[in-house]
C-alpha cells in the first residue's frame, strides 16, 4: 500500500511538472486546454487518493489487503509521455483520466465487498437477543447503536469517519450486551417461535406466553393483523 501512496504523490508532482511548462509560445488557447485537462487529471487522482485512504482504513479494520497491481496505469502512461518537457496531448490526459477513475471504480468496490461481508459477520455475532434484558434507557441507546451499525455496514458510499464510527459503535454495543443478563429459557422459546415461519396466529400464544412478552416489555415489539379471506 504504501508504494502506491508513493506513486500518487509522483502523480501530483507530474501535474506541477507539466503545469511549468513553458505555454506561451502556444498562445492563450493551448494553456487554457493545458489548464483544463490538469484540472480533471487533479480531480482524478484526488478522487484514488480518497478511495486509497478509505481502503487502508478498511485494511486496518478487517486485515484484508487489496489488489492495487493496477492503480498506476494512468499515472505511468502520462509519465512517459511527458519524458523531456514534452507536453501530453489531450488524448493522452483523456486516457490516463479514465485509467485513474477505472481504478478507483474498482478499488471501491473490491473495498465495499470485503467491508460489507466483514461488518454482517460482526453484526451476525452479537448477541441481540439479549437486547430486551436491557433497562429502558439503556435499551434505546442499544437500538440506536445497532440501527447505525447496519446503515454503515450497508453504506454504497463509505468514508473513513464511517470505518471509524463503526469500530466505535460496535465495541460500545458489544460491552452493552456482554453487560445484559442472559434472556430465561422460556422467553427465548417464545422469540424464536414469533421469529419463525410461518407466522403465528394470537390462538398459539398461551396467556402466559403474552404475560412474558409482556413482563420483559417486548410486547410493543409484536404486530397483531387479521387474517383476511
Amino acid at each position: 500500500m504504501t508504494e502506491h501512496v508513493s506513486i500518487l504523490d509522483k502523480a501530483e508532482k507530474l501535474s506541477g511538472e507539466v503545469r511549468r511548462l513553458d505555454l506561451s509560445r502556444k498562445g492563450e488557447q493551448q494553456a487554457q486546454r493545458v489548464r483544463e485537462r490538469l484540472q480533471t487529471f487533479r480531480t482524478a487522482l484526488g478522487g484514488l487518493s480518497a478511495q486509497v485512504r478509505v481502503s487502508r482504513a478498511v485494511i486496518r479494520e478487517t486485515g484484508h489487503e487489496f489488489d492495487l497491481s493496477g492503480v498506476a496505469a494512468g499515472y505511468t502512461e502520462l509519465a512517459k509521455r511527458a519524458e523531456g518537457g514534452v507536453l501530453p496531448s489531450d488524448r493522452a490526459f483523456n486516457a490516463a483520466r479514465q485509467k485513474i477513475e477505472s481504478s478507483t471504480a474498482a478499488l471501491k468496490e473490491q473495498t465495499l465487498q470485503v467491508w460489507r461481508s466483514w461488518t454482517q459477520e460482526r453484526l451476525a455475532g452479537l448477541p441481540t437477543h439479549k437486547l430486551p434484558m436491557l433497562k429502558q434507557t439503556d435499551l434505546a441507546k442499544a437500538t440506536s447503536r445497532l440501527t447505525e451499525l447496519r446503515k454503515i455496514a450497508s453504506s454504497a458510499d463509505l468514508g473513513t469517519a464511517e470505518v471509524g464510527i463503526f469500530a466505535t459503535t460496535f465495541q460500545q454495543l458489544s460491552e452493552d450486551l456482554a453487560e445484559a443478563p442472559d434472556v430465561p429459557a422460556e422467553l427465548l422459546s417464545v422469540l424464536d417461535r414469533l421469529g419463525g415461519k410461518p407466522p403465528l396466529t394470537l390462538k398459539d400464544l398461551t396467556d402466559e406466553e403474552i404475560s412474558l412478552l409482556r413482563r420483559y416489555n417486548i410486547d410493543h415489539e409484536i404486530e397483531l393483523r387479521r387474517k383476511t379471506s
